[in-house]
């Protein structure tokens, strides 16, 4: 639904395009004086007029392609109006200008509008599993670690390593940088708390996020106490690593919970998680998306990252987890 609204969003965009050249190169020219249904005195009385018109409707459509990028907020202004442009055109000019240029506007606030609630409730789904080392795991890497793995909605993944904490403090706060994984070892990624996050955050539990992006990583934000982590560098897994991994029973698979994901003391974690793995006939990973959903029996089914860094995102390979 998102990608036809954006779709449509594109195609109005366009649409103006198409105006700001009919209104500022081809007024007075026999295209223009078609489409307009205008007589050559009349053309060349309002050129200027027309230019100005074909200008605002440049505007309009820098705002709407802007959108495609900026998110949902500045597309719904935009669409806005050039849906009240539309509107008033009919009124004023003809009731043609409503079909041109206000009904494809519409069409695009209305996908827009219903697509926004679908993707809000799917995203206070549960979106995170938390792998433990099984004990004789002997990548030194990720021996005796509990690692969070997240998946974004292009189905990418990243996971950050939960219990390693590192001699690095965060300035003023104290508050130790913990090791996420040894890819992009001095990329910051921030692990937080908030009701609202940058549309490049990573949703991991209800209100809770992951993040590489600027707006979200701030040493600034860390006070103790807070459920702000920052981790230095992210986890990931070469094609076929991982999944080799579980085949040797590398590791058990949990759900995540906000209480783990922001402990305090991190230094018993990897213990008791493996003890409640052990106790476990199979991993408990219900209520997650498709590429994250574990099924009821020995298996859950997951995402993982190719850890090579290509432009910021990560390639996936689909892998099964044995418990």
């Amino acid at each position: 639904m998102t990608l036809a609204a954006d779709i449509l969003v594109a195609l109005v965009a366009l649409l103006h395009l198409w105006f700001l050249v009919l209104e500022m190169f081809l007024w007075d020219k026999p295209l223009g004086r078609k489409t307009f249904r205008m007589t050559p005195e009349h053309a060349a009385a309002t050129k200027t007029l027309a230019a100005n018109q074909g200008l605002y409707n440049g505007f309009l459509a820098a705002g709407l392609l802007w959108g495609l990028i900026a998110g949902d907020s500045v597309k719904i202004f935009f669409l806005g109006c050039v849906v009240v442009a539309g509107v008033f055109g009919a009124f004023t000019v003809s009731r043609k200008i409503f079909w041109v240029q206000a009904a494809p506007a519409l069409a695009a606030l209305a996908l827009l509008l219903f697509a926004t609630p679908a993707v809000a409730q799917q995203a206070a789904k549960p979106n995170a599993i938390l792998l433990i080392a099984k004990p004789g795991l002997a990548d030194a890497n990720f021996r005796e670690t509990v690692v969070l793995v997240t998946q974004a909605p292009d189905q990418h993944t990243v996971g950050v390593i939960l219990n390693r904490p590192t001699q690095r403090k965060v300035d003023k706060s104290g508050e130790p940088f913990y090791f996420g994984g040894p890819v992009m070892r001095e990329a910051m990624v921030a692990l937080f708390r908030a009701e609202r996050a940058s549309e490049s955050a990573f949703h991991v539990l209800k209100g809770v996020h992951l993040s590489m992006h600027p707006a979200d990583v701030d040493p600034q934000k860390v006070r103790r106490g807070q459920r702000y982590r920052l981790y230095l560098g992210f986890s990931g897994w070469a094609p076929g690593q991982l999944e080799d991994e579980m085949r040797r029973d590398g590791w058990y698979v949990l759900p995540a919970s906000e209480e783990l994901l922001f402990r305090a003391d991190t230094g018993g974690m990897w213990r008791e998680l493996v003890d409640r793995a052990q106790k476990r006939k199979a991993p408990h990973v219900r209520g997650l998306r498709p590429g994250l959903r574990a099924n009821a029996a020995r298996a859950a089914r997951f995402f993982v990252a190719d850890a090579t860094p290509w432009s910021g995102r990560f390639s996936v390979s689909f892998v099964t987890v044995h418990g």
